[in-house]
């Protein structure tokens, strides 16, 4: 009998949610088409080989193919999880929990501190219960110490079962901001929760699929013929075969210059050409959205002033009850262009222990009419894109259940 590697079609699983909110895993392609032809519309749910959820309909999940959508072409990810050293920079916001899917952001990391100062909310999510939790993964483990708490908001819709309002993601608090995050990739190389070869290092790829660093980063005397050699600021060089342990290796020849075209004689007009896919980093304009209070404290007075350090144009009002407790904070006044996440300090002589925290909000500044509308002087922060434009066709981050 022969044997053979081919994936079997049944591999491809999907999930759904049935008419009471409950999500039923591992259905077939097969089982697929029959309950959409009970529930025409029905959209679907696939982990791909990327670990990205995708929200598929019913023709999309009979196209889907083992060898495309679950085997990995490259040796490094054909386990699922990359092997290769990774590129080092922001942290990912990973949302858990709710019972929902699909909520995705950027972290906006201060230029100031290297902590995590906002969100930049990129896909909400959807079918959430209760509010999610939210994580800040840094694959090179440079930055830690974030403490977050999401806010949720109603989305429209109602569960069938209790009554209650389905919530998706609005916003999330930043209880503690951490440290150490990378902003951009800085050149450095890790995975799984460590950094393996800082920006002025190099790094060796040996013919067998192995690596080592070199910490002085100039070419080691260990390079043998089908290795291939990584400075740290110049192109990845390959040992060729007639290559003796010792010799230098030649530098990477440049690229030449392109041939100008020569002319070509008037075609009639042809449809104007798809705008460029959006850059990995993007510009944001970071605003104060509100507060919350996280300790009301006690014995503070009518008249007790509030400010926020720097306040970037901000007033605000706290509203204090008869205990001395602060039960509200009214915001007069919402400054913009913060570049680290302002402090809020409350002045008595008398009250102690309130402790107040601003969520700022974050708005894309994606063209040159949109920069024109910030003021003049405000500061932008660069964000780098982990998620991506988010199309019609949703695809979300996996949510552990």
């Amino acid at each position: 009998m022969a044997f053979t590697n081919k994936v079997p079609d049944r591999s491809i699983r999907v999930s759904f949610y049935d008419n009471d909110g409950v999500r039923v895993d591992n259905v077939t392609k097969d089982q697929a088409k029959t309950i959409e032809a009970a529930s025409p519309g029905k959209l679907f749910y696939f982990q791909d080989k990327n670990g990205l959820q995708r929200e598929l309909t019913i023709e999309e999940v009979l196209k889907l193919t083992p060898e495309k959508d679950l085997i990995s072409n490259t040796a490094s990810t054909r386990s699922g999880c990359p092997t290769a050293p990774q590129p080092c920079g922001p942290p990912k916001v990973q949302f858990f929990g709710g019972e929902g899917v699909g909520a995705m952001a950027n972290a906006v990391i201060s230029p100031i501190s290297s902590g995590v100062m906002a969100f930049d909310i990129v896909n909400p999510g959807k079918d959430y219960k209760n509010a999610p939790f939210a994580v800040l993964d840094d694959e090179c483990g440079k930055g830690s110490g974030s403490s977050l708490k999401v806010i949720t908001e109603p989305s429209g819709k109602i569960d069938n079962i209790s009554g209650k309002d389905i919530l998706q993601v609005k916003n999330v608090i930043i209880n503690t901001q951490g440290h150490g995050y990378l902003s951009n990739f800085d050149g450095s190389l890790g995975g799984n929760g460590r950094t393996w070869k800082e920006a002025d290092e190099g790094y060796v790829q040996t013919k067998e699929g192995k690596y080592y660093t070199v910490p002085d980063g100039k070419q080691p005397s260990t390079l043998t013929p089908g290795d291939t050699w990584n400075p740290p600021f110049d192109p990845p060089v390959d040992v060729p075969e007639d290559f003796e342990p010792g010799d230098p290796l030649p530098p990477t020849p440049p690229v030449p210059p392109t041939p100008p075209v020569p002319p070509t004689p008037p075609v009639p007009p042809t449809p104007p050409v798809p705008p460029t896919p959006p850059s990995l980093t993007y510009k944001v304009l970071v605003c104060l959205d509100g507060v919350v209070i996280d300790d009301p404290g006690f014995n503070y007075k009518p008249g007790d002033k509030i400010k926020m350090i720097p306040d970037n144009g901000s007033t605000l009002e706290p509203i204090i009850n008869n205990r001395g407790e602060v039960i509200e904070v009214k915001i007069t006044s919402k400054g913009c262009g913060f570049q680290d996440l302002p402090q809020i300090i409350l002045e008595s002589s008398t009250g102690f222990n309130a402790i107040i925290k601003p969520i700022l909000n974050v708005t894309r500044i994606s063209n040159e009419e949109e920069l024109l509308n910030v003021p003049a002087g405000v500061p932008l922060v660069s964000v780098i894109d982990c998620v991506g434009k988010i199309a019609p066709k949703t695809t979300f981050d996996i949510v552990p259940r």
